[in-house]
């Protein structure tokens, strides 16, 4: 009994026996007193009852299969949120209407140097009129005549 004592501390903590126990059970794998011991617990456990019954149901193979695909799937789904995303993604309408800002500047500048007319504030200094003096003044004659001595 004292087996039966260890064995009854392998169930969970609301009094029913672990899955181990149960596929034991199933499989016939327990001695004749833990298989008492769960036929009696399956009587009055009509959540247990179930789960032993579903598992008779289930095919061992299909269960495997279904088990095996979907950690596939999820394992993809983690490596997929796992990547980092790029620094730069854009999308092409993104990209074409900053192209499309660039040479609008581009072609502003161009035209503010180049074509466009001044500002009536700021136009051009016009040069001023040479006076009768400057006209008279030759640059030879700016030069003093060197001292003799």
């Amino acid at each position: 009994m004292n087996s039966n004592h260890h064995f009854e501390q392998d169930w969970g903590p609301e009094g029913h026996p672990s899955l181990e126990v149960l596929r034991g059970y199933q499989s016939e794998r327990l001695s004749p007193e833990q298989n008492h011991l769960v036929e009696r617990h399956l009587v009055s456990c009509e959540l247990c009852s179930d789960l032993v019954e579903g598992m008779e149901l289930a095919q061992a193979a299909k269960v495997y299969h279904a088990v095996k695909e979907t950690r596939g799937r999820v394992k993809q789904y983690l490596d997929k949120k796992k990547r980092k995303p790029k620094f730069f993604v854009w999308s092409a309408w993104q990209t074409a209407a900053i192209l499309l800002i660039l040479l609008f500047c581009l072609a502003l500048m161009v035209y503010h140097f180049y074509f466009a007319p001044t500002a009536p504030g700021k136009q051009n200094p016009q040069p001023k009129p040479q006076t009768s003096v400057e006209q008279n003044v030759s640059p030879a004659s700016t030069i003093p005549p060197a001292r003799q001595g």
